[in-house]
């Protein structure tokens, strides 16, 4: 949000029960994002025209996810008292969790989602005008289309190239996982039977999800990608300071056709895939680049040669040098011609086919469709 917002301009609601309890719009002035965990009713008390956007989760995933997160926050005595009760209710075994006689508390296993949309923290539920579960579900679907996008964590891909068409920002196609919870405990404490009834109980929320999903999937098909991949070219061309000089895998990648990062004890990666081709947009630097190097880990040399590199549309002939533990290291010289006039390069590396290691290795169990594995792209 920094690349289009002036941090004076954002404010995130930290507290939202303690902020709407004492809300006055002149807290909000000259604010121009504003973000937070709050549900629909009081985003609906937030003054003047706005334009809404949330994302949801798969709600079994989000439910264990949330619970590890609270078992394993580091300070509970920072948080407020309903905060603080919820990271020590996540201290319990999950099956004491799920059938706690506190109303509050199972309602944080059962639909959440749909009380966030439909409710009141802490209010009736289901709210009385709304008893049916056919009533429920139709007004549910009403609030996910009166967002002006509402992602799918899951498909973060296709939700963000919806959001960056929709406000006129550059995309961002592929985005580093970050406030990861590293010791996940619940998922093991979990048995199929427990599993079935987490999905019983959530009956509402998944077909919420579902509705969702299906209709990002349907205003993804309505855009005209070639159109909307040249309107976005032009505006990276615009706003080259937001893109980054080099390949980095802790840092967002802006392009598409890449897996998430693999780290392992040799360094880190991304694979190029499911489709034959990959790009990636990088920052010129002040003085023109005359020279595009690509690192490639676990591909072999013929593998390496069948790879096909491009510049803004221009072949570019490499050399391949070998280095130690399987590393290949690709070196192209950059035709002054493919850059004059650019403010950013677009680099796309193009396979003759893919791989899936599964059907190509005895013994793997990676399903999925697979380039090259590439460790850093530089421009020199």
């Amino acid at each position: 949000m920094g690349q289009h917002f002036r941090l004076s301009e954002i404010h995130h609601i930290v507290d939202p029960r303690k902020f709407f309890a004492s809300y006055r719009p002149q807290e909000l002035l000259g604010a121009r994002f504003i973000h937070g965990h709050f549900d629909y009713a009081s985003m609906c008390r937030l003054e003047g025209a706005f334009e809404a956007v949330t994302f949801l989760r798969n709600p079994i995933d989000r439910i264990i996810s949330q619970f590890d997160f609270w078992r394993n926050y580091p300070a509970p005595s920072s948080l407020g008292n309903d905060a603080a009760a919820n990271v020590r209710l996540a201290q319990k075994p999950f099956a004491e969790i799920f059938d706690s006689p506190r109303p509050e508390d199972r309602g944080l296993t059962r639909n959440a989602m749909a009380r966030i949309l439909l409710g009141k923290p802490g209010g009736r539920w289901p709210p009385a005008h709304l008893g049916s579960r056919a009533s429920l579900l139709a007004r549910a679907k009403e609030r996910i289309d009166s967002f002006t996008v509402c992602g799918i964590t899951e498909m973060i891909g296709p939700s963000l190239l919806l959001l960056a068409d929709k406000f006129g920002w550059c995309p961002l196609h592929v985005v580093p996982k970050l406030n990861v919870t590293e010791h996940r405990t619940i998922q093991e404490e979990i048995d199929d039977s427990e599993m079935e009834r987490l999905h019983e109980e959530n009956q509402l929320d998944l077909e919420i999800y579902r509705y969702a999903r299906r209709r990002l999937r349907e205003r993804i098909a309505g855009l005209n990608h070639p159109a909307l991949l040249k309107r976005f070219e032009n505006r990276l061309e615009r706003c080259w300071q937001c893109l980054p000089s080099g390949f980095s895998m802790r840092g967002p990648l802006f392009g598409s056709g890449w897996y998430e990062r693999e780290d392992r004890a040799g360094g880190s990666w991304r694979w190029t895939g499911p489709d034959r081709c990959a790009v990636v947009y990088l920052r010129l630097a002040h003085s023109r680049p005359s020279e595009l190097r690509v690192e490639l880990r676990h591909t072999g040399l013929a593998r390496a040669r069948r790879l096909k590199l491009r510049l803004w549309g221009t072949p570019l002939p490499f050399e391949v040098e070998r280095g130690p533990g399987g590393r290949q290291e690709l070196r192209a010289k950059i035709p002054a011609s493919a850059v004059k006039g650019r403010t950013c390069a677009k680099i796309e590396l193009i396979m003759d086919e893919t791989f899936v290691p599964a059907q190509a290795l005895r013994g793997a169990g990676d399903r999925r469709r697979l380039g090259v594995a590439v460790a850093r792209i530089g421009l020199h």
